[in-house]
């Protein structure tokens, strides 16, 4: 009898120790919430925020926006599609009617409703997904690129359409090195007539083909290159230096479609861009092509996957095949699945970029680069519909362009000794960007900047020169002729504008190699998407959508417009507006899930520039990972890592700026985030995400 008191007493003891201890964490998780309604008060009256308690399953809640493809179920809740046969967790959403969150983008506005969703057991592909993934590689191919960027991209179309059997592999997303934080023209340099006119001429001559093969990537962004009084009879002497060079660019612009400069009074120059200084002497205005990067190296592989090709992308190449000093293959681990394996090739074609040094290294090869450092700074809406060049300090030419629906400040360039894969972006870089714009442009300060990006150009290697004065040509390392070593070219140096000549350079050298006769053709087919633009108003009537946003879809999909926005007829939920700021669809997300290589969440900023614009996030990376989490069939642990994962994305290009009320705004970001995701979770990864 005492040995069941003791028990029963030791029970009760158990139980409301469990009890306590769940009290406080609920504690805990209403001390955030309330932190959350602190912070946005400001955004309007109204705002409600719940935490729905089940203690009975103990259950993790996340707190999603409503899906489509449910069907009701009994008592009115809400069903997801049912996973047969499999024994699945069972999440609750909770949608609350609060205008703040629904402006925010973390539900819709509307009527509470509680829905009982089935999560599907984790699942990395369906059958929508192309051919992107480790699983997908075979043994034996004709090449093997490496590096997923513009030029890698390049190489693999240019091999696929000459017949080769060809495997591209990529240690993470398509375009995230250099070519993601290029300034994103395809230009001819009018600075580089002064000493390699060369690259200038071969530049435009590659951006014109560019501009045809993919005519839906690229738009005109005039520049305006103002010359300011204070600087006396140097000044005078500067504006007509500018009328004289750009005169003779003139002779180049034909090449790529571009207009001949103009020389502006101060009274038109400022009719032109009302926001300039007082103090002008006068003005030469040009332009050149602005182009989406990450969407050119996603149409290139998409290309050369429809020609035959294989791209893996998060896949890392962990060392070379051997058969004496020859090169034969390439070992790769999948970083997401953690598989190893080994493919094996006539050649291997090394396009790593300002990795390319490390790359012939584990081959016993030598590439000698001096990699640059160049940052940009985005604000967060256009503050001209021109681009306007300034001088720095130390004289160099740096300028702000209207780029899609944001601004972009850019560039320095200086040599980096530093960590590759972890560039930092310095308070001296950020304010010598913004002094040299506030000299023509005085109220540039007072937009907001929402990011920074900061990458390396793979320069080719040149003693006792300027950063500046080194060149951007691009050379093919044959190293079997310079290091012994057979099976192994690469490619480096150059400019995004003579990517898919370099390309061309690198393919001629590796189907000789090969014994392929084919000739290049990439500049006469056109890239996915590029046959043509849709009916805008058209397809804006049938879907009953604003016609500037089919305009902005068909800014990135080109002619697959009209396939993008058939999903929804499959499901008329599928217009929801996802990323309100750039705008994008639900339709497009799936999409591109289904047909572009999206292996994370996170690829889905390069695919369709979600959390792009000025929130940069705010409202829509719940909402994308859960779609994400839907097509592949994701549990809701792996869901929140996924939004997560996006989150560490536009954490790495906002740390630099964290100042002020740059703070502010963070710390409401992270609290959006932390109320909408599990904290729990949240905090487990908070070294890695925040």
């Amino acid at each position: 009898m005492a040995l069941r008191r003791t028990a029963r007493h030791a029970g009760a003891g158990r139980r409301r120790a469990r009890a306590d201890a769940h009290r406080a964490g609920r504690r805990g998780q209403r001390a955030i919430f309330h932190r959350l309604r602190d912070a946005l008060c400001e955004f309007g009256p109204g705002l409600e925020l719940r935490v729905v308690p089940d203690v009975a399953r103990r259950r993790r809640y996340l707190r999603l926006p409503a899906r489509s493809g449910v069907s009701s179920g009994r008592n009115g809740a809400v069903r997801g599609n049912r996973n047969a046969g499999r024994a699945c967790p069972q999440r609750r959403v909770v949608l609350a009617d609060e205008p703040p969150l629904a402006a925010l983008g973390l539900c819709r506005a509307g009527p509470a409703v509680t829905a009982t969703v089935k999560a599907k057991p984790s699942l990395r592909a369906n059958k929508h997904m192309p051919e992107s993934t480790s699983r997908d590689i075979q043994t034996q191919y004709d090449a093997i690129v490496i590096g997923g960027g513009v030029n890698g991209c390049g190489v693999a179309r240019d091999l696929a359409l000459r017949g080769v059997k060809v495997l591209l592999i990529e240690k993470g997303d398509f375009a995230m090195g250099t070519s993601w934080t290029s300034s994103g023209m395809i230009h001819g340099g009018a600075r580089y007539l002064l000493s390699d006119i060369a690259t200038t001429k071969k530049s435009c001559t590659d951006a014109g083909y560019i501009r045809c093969i993919a005519p839906h990537l690229i738009f005109r962004i005039p520049l305006m290159m103002p010359i300011l009084k204070r600087d006396g009879l140097k000044g005078r002497i500067n504006l007509e230096g500018a009328d004289a060079l750009f005169t003779v660019y003139d002779r180049y612009q034909p090449l790529k479609g571009g207009n001949p400069h103009i020389r502006l009074t101060p009274e038109e120059a400022r009719r032109i861009e009302p926001m300039l200084a007082e103090n002008l002497l006068g003005a030469v205005q040009t332009d050149e092509w602005g182009i989406d990067v990450p969407r050119l190296c996603v149409i290139n592989i998409l290309d050369a996957v429809e020609h035959g090709a294989t791209a893996a992308s998060w896949t890392a190449v962990t060392g070379f095949l051997r058969e004496g000093r020859a090169v034969t293959g390439v070992a790769y681990e999948d970083r997401v699945t953690g598989r190893r394996g080994e493919a094996r090739a006539g050649i291997v074609v090394n396009c790593a970029g300002p990795w390319a040094t490390r790359v012939a290294e584990m081959a016993g090869a030598r590439v000698e680069l001096r990699p640059a450092k160049g940052i940009h700074l985005v604000l967060d809406r256009r503050i001209s519909n021109i681009g306007v060049i300034a001088q720095a300090v130390d004289g160099r030419q740096v300028f702000v362009i209207p780029h899609e629906n944001v601004s972009v400040i850019g560039t320095t360039d200086d040599d980096y000794f530093g960590d590759l894969d972890d560039i930092r972006i310095l308070e001296d870089e950020i304010e010598y960007l913004l002094r040299a714009m506030e000299t023509v442009l005085p109220r540039i300060r007072e937009a907001r900047i929402v990011k920074t990006i900061a990458g390396l150009r793979p320069t080719l290697f040149e003693q006792a020169k300027y950063e500046d004065d080194l060149t951007r040509d691009h050379r093919v390392f044959d190293h079997e002729r310079e290091d012994g070593v057979p099976g192994l070219i690469t490619l480096a140096g150059g400019k995004l504008a003579a990517y898919r000549i370099m390309a061309e350079d690198a393919t001629d050298l590796a189907c000789t190699k090969l014994g392929n006769r084919e000739r290049c053709q990439t500049h006469l087919l056109p890239l996915p998407g590029g046959k043509g633009m849709p009916d805008i108003e058209g397809l804006a009537a049938k879907y009953r959508l604003d016609p500037y946003v089919v305009k902005r879809l068909a800014a990135r999909q080109g002619s697959r417009t009209p396939a993008v926005l058939a999903l929804i007829d499959e499901n008329p939920a599928f217009a929801n507006y996802v990323c309100t700021c750039e705008p994008v669809l639900e339709a497009e997300l799936r999409y591109a899930i289904r047909r572009e290589f999206v292996r994370h969440a996170v690829d889905l900023i390069g695919r369709c520039r979600l959390a792009e614009g000025p929130c940069q996030g705010y409202g829509c990376i719940v909402q994308a990972a859960t779609i994400f989490g839907q097509e592949r069939g994701l549990s809701p642990d792996d869901v929140a890592d996924e939004a997560l994962l996006i989150a560490q994305s536009k954490w790495r290009w906002r740390r630099d700026i964290l100042a002020g009320p740059h703070l502010a705004q963070e710390e409401l970001y992270r609290l959006v985030h932390l109320a909408v995701l599990d904290p729990l979770h949240v905090l487990k990864h908070r070294k890695e995400v925040f």
